[in-house]
């Protein structure tokens, strides 16, 4: 189980730096991260950011989103959540909370809710691979240590203030490295593999949380693909068996009530030879489900930027068709 928690916690794939508006980055993400919060938690982004940070634009989009999913995780009765940017120079010697930051000009972006907040002892562990205070089915304990992971490959620097019943302040400090130029962009306006850029195909979702489902949906229709939704495994086998067309990509959790994942996978390829299929999970423990070599299905490990399902999903469907799927779990 360790072994595979640490195979998914090592999937971070080598950064492509470029500039990267931070402004235009949270202003992407957090508009297709709108049906993720959920109506409950009041949604508020100030940006008074300027200039350009040097970054991987996925991975800088994956930190704003564990970030967020936390941030509402933490508010399941609902509350406030602030996402701003803005630029700040930290100067030598002590400064508060940044006096162990490099002195220089960088870019910040905070990530703030009115949760339920942390207690020193959780707050002195939170950036720790595997550990979290959410239930065993509720996630890997994977999403801050990635985040730090990939805020400290970009020369930056995150902080995290809380306290019970008070909330919780996550700090991204980002090098600034330039005036905003016309080079600079956000992750999904950066080139993608050509040979995968196919748009008009059906793709069958199958997610339980409605949320994440209309996200990948949005996503996906924005990319100019057909949507077929399911919520669990059994409503997927009616919608593929009441629809006349091919389905030419299937998108499903690997844990479900009723059919899993890789036991639907198993039955719609009997039905449907040609079909290419991504597995995804909250869970590091499910990434064996995805298999390995030609031929297996392809995994994505939840929380995930949007661009990072465009990435796949291209990816997916320039493979060749799948031909079996392993055990896994809830399968």
């Amino acid at each position: 189980m360790l072994t595979r928690k640490l195979l998914a916690f090592s999937r971070r794939r080598v950064m492509t730096p470029e500039p990267v508006d931070l402004n235009g980055l949270v202003l992407e993400t957090t508009h297709l991260l709108r049906p993720l919060i959920g109506e409950q938690i009041e949604l508020e982004t100030r940006l008074a950011a300027e200039g350009t940070v040097r970054g991987d634009p996925s991975q800088l989009e994956q930190v704003l989103v564990n970030l967020v999913v936390n941030a509402r995780d933490a508010m399941a009765a609902g509350g406030q959540l602030r996402v701003s940017t803005a630029n700040l120079t930290v100067e030598p010697g002590p400064l508060g909370r940044y006096g162990f930051v490099k002195p220089g000009r960088y870019v910040s972006l905070e990530v703030e809710d009115t949760g339920h907040g942390m207690d020193e002892a959780t707050l002195a562990r939170v950036f720790e691979p595997f550990f979290t205070t959410k239930a065993a089915d509720k996630g890997s304990g994977l999403g801050l240590s990635t985040a730090y992971g990939i805020v400290k490959d970009a020369g930056g620097y995150i902080l995290a203030d809380s306290e019970p019943g008070r909330g919780s302040r996550f700090t991204v400090l980002l090098p600034w490295s330039g005036e905003l130029a016309a080079e600079a962009g956000t992750r999904l306006a950066a080139p993608l593999p050509q040979a995968a850029a196919v748009a008009g195909l059906t793709v069958l979702i199958v997610e339980d949380e409605p949320a994440v489902r209309l996200l990948i949906r949005r996503i996906l229709e924005r990319e100019g693909h057909r949507v077929l939704e399911a919520t669990d495994g059994e409503h997927a086998l009616a919608a593929s068996r009441g629809s006349e067309s091919a389905i030419d990509l299937l998108i499903t959790d690997v844990r479900m009530p009723g059919i899993g994942g890789p036991a639907l996978t198993r039955i719609l390829l009997a039905e449907r030879p040609g079909l290419r299929v991504i597995l995804t999970s909250g869970y590091g423990d499910d990434i064996a489900g995805g298999g390995s070599g030609p031929g297996a299905p392809l995994f994505l490990e939840k929380p995930f930027s949007p661009d990072q399902l465009v990435q796949v999903v291209r990816e997916a469907l320039a493979t060749p068709p799948h031909d079996l799927v392993p055990d896994a779990p809830n399968a």
